[in-house]
């Protein structure tokens, strides 16, 4: 893979180069650029003070939560993973909210996401009248034992709960 080519935004010279804390880490730690703080039920743009120079077409940047900020802060992702595709040039930000009922501050230089390099596929697409046959078939949620007896559930579907026999209606 070629470099993955990153611009420091000129209005944010704190901005930081994302780094792994690790050779075993498969993301690179993002910072922030800016001073913020994320209050419950608010969703907040942080800027990360980085526009993307390059990224090989074949490939696209995942931002996902950190796991450290989610479960001491409940700060995550929203759209996590968010998808930054290789086409694009402007600002890497990061959509944040909290989930405890705490508001958090966000300072200058703090971790607040990863960054992770994924390959893209791109099969080509056909449409088809039947399903090629597979053992699970139709089976959705929990059908492969993780959750259980998914009437227990309260799921809203259309045609009823989660979990009941006809969801095609």
């Amino acid at each position: 893979m070629d470099k993955v080519l990153l611009i420091k935004d000129s209005d944010f010279p704190e901005a930081k180069m994302p780094v792994m804390a690790d050779q075993g880490c498969s993301g690179y730690d993002l910072y922030s650029a800016e001073q913020t703080v994320v209050n419950p039920g608010q969703v907040v743009m942080v800027r990360t003070g980085l526009k993307l120079g390059y990224l090989h077409p074949d490939y696209e940047i995942q931002i996902r939560p950190r796991s450290g900020n989610a479960a001491k802060k409940g700060l995550t992702v929203t759209n996590a993973p968010g998808t930054v595709d290789s086409s694009y040039r402007g600002a890497i930000c990061v959509l944040l909210h909290v989930v405890k009922q705490e508001p958090v501050t966000i300072n200058v230089g703090d971790r607040i996401a990863q960054m992770v390099v994924c390959p893209v596929v791109r099969p080509e697409l056909a449409w088809t009248d039947k399903p090629v046959e597979s053992d699970r078939g139709e089976k959705g949620f929990g059908s492969s034992g993780v959750v259980g007896d998914l009437s227990k559930l309260d799921i809203p579907m259309k045609g009823g709960i989660a979990g009941t026999k006809d969801w095609s209606s």
